[in-house]
């Protein structure tokens, strides 16, 4: 019976004690998420950064090691993020990660896990070079390959993966700079770099000289222009459509003459016929000697006048807005 009463006690006490610290709790800032719960996210970042790399999808398995290595620091991941980035030829990312790698394992990482990420690191520092950049301007943005990379001045020579390399320096207030290079490993590269303001940047002037548009020859001497070639094949087209009506008008008056005709009415109409020939024949003559002779006043009598001169100008090529070397 005693030992009973004592375990009812003992009970109670527990009771009371998860009560007040649910109270307690209650009155407080929501707690943290579990450790567990970090660590589960991060194995699941890490899963999926394996099958992207599986995958050879190398930016998305970089991608997924790095928010692994957020959620749940583990030096561990450094060595996956050296591989991926040694297969994305950014020899530099591969040498800080098993760099990372070396120093966070320490003494847990095997010795044959360890000589091996040492000859990685050998190889790698074959196929670094470095970037020895000087700006005359301080604040400057650097950007490699698209990748800020720092400001003005690097304190010192930028490490960079061999191959060819596009530099960009920008600054509000300057025209920004682009300029490629090739580098190879172990080699240095030295560069200065002038940012000019934008306000001193103009383009050449262009001066356009008078310009006199160009003198027609004189009318005298029978000139021809091509509005003359169109009237002068114009009124040669209907004189000589008129002589075409005029022959079937004649041979139209020489039928209605000899033919022997059986009625009225078929008479009528070969006269008719001759006659509408004769009509066309005069327009046609007419308009083609009206034709001929409107072109000849225009081509040898009417004169055109003086040049006109176009005064001088000049002209301000904009300034560009991006140097390129």
């Amino acid at each position: 019976m005693g030992k009973e009463i004592t375990r009812t006690l003992r009970a109670a006490l527990v009771a009371v004690s998860l009560v007040a610290a649910t109270a307690t709790n209650a009155s407080a800032a929501p707690p943290e998420a579990p450790a567990d719960d970090a660590a589960a996210k991060a194995l699941a970042r890490f899963r999926r950064g394996q099958d992207f790399y599986s995958e050879r999808n190398f930016s998305a398995a970089l991608l997924e090691f790095r928010k692994a290595y957020e959620l749940s620091p583990n030096y561990r991941v450094f060595y996956n993020i050296g591989q991926v980035c040694y297969q994305m030829q950014d020899y530099v990312c591969a040498q800080r990660a098993f760099g990372q790698y070396l120093a966070g394992g320490g003494t847990e990482i095997p010795e044959a896990r360890r000589q091996s990420v040492d000859q990685e690191l050998a190889g790698l520092k074959q196929k670094v070079g470095f970037l020895d950049l000087t700006v005359d301007v301080a604040g400057a943005e650097v950007s490699v390959d698209d990748v800020v990379v720092g400001t003005t001045p690097l304190k010192e020579p930028l490490p960079l993966s061999a191959g060819r390399r596009k530099l960009v320096v920008l600054k509000v207030g300057y025209v920004n700079v682009t300029r490629s290079f090739d580098l190879a490993g172990q080699d240095t590269e030295h560069v200065k770099i002038t940012l000019p303001p934008v306000s001193t940047v103009t383009g050449p002037t262009i001066v356009v000289p008078p310009t006199t548009q160009p003198k027609e020859p004189p009318r005298s001497g029978g000139s021809m222009t091509a509005l003359s070639w169109v009237g002068y094949g114009l009124g040669a087209g209907l004189l000589i459509g008129g002589g075409v009506t005029g022959v079937l008008a004649l041979g139209a008056n020489d039928d209605v003459k000899s033919k022997v005709y059986g009625s009225e009415g078929e008479a009528k109409s070969d006269r008719n016929r001759a006659f509408a020939l004769g009509i066309t024949t005069d327009a046609l003559l007419i308009g083609g000697i009206v034709t001929v002779a409107v072109t000849t006043v225009f081509t040898f009598f009417v004169s055109h006048g003086a040049p006109k001169t176009v005064g001088s100008r000049s002209r301000s090529v904009p300034p560009s807005a991006s140097l390129s070397f």
